[in-house]
């Protein structure tokens, strides 16, 4: 199988979120990461629904880094609703 490009909204919005990190500017950090989130559970749907079509055999660990990615971005959206401001360290969003 080969890879599957990822779709105009995960560039979108992982290019959105990384713009309002450099900015600083944390509700669009928290919107742009909720877009993302979004975009990206759709397009891992999609993905691991081809896989399991045509029996890939490592779909479980793709399918695990997937949810790890998920919940990444989750931790993301609720350290910037639940604290006041956040930083950005090797590129990591962090509470200050």
């Amino acid at each position: 199988m080969t890879s599957t490009k990822i779709t105009g909204d995960c560039w979108t919005g992982s290019n959105a979120l990384l713009q309002a990190m450099s900015f600083g500017d944390e509700t669009e950090v928290l919107m742009a990461c909720s877009s993302l989130r979004v975009a990206a559970q759709e397009h891992f749907a999609k993905e691991e629904a081809r896989m399991r079509a045509l029996h890939y055999p490592s779909t479980q660990q793709h399918c695990e880094s997937h949810l790890r990615l998920l919940d990444s971005l989750s931790s993301v959206q609720f350290m910037l609703k639940n604290t006041r401001g956040f930083c950005v360290e090797h590129g990591a969003v962090c509470a200050p």
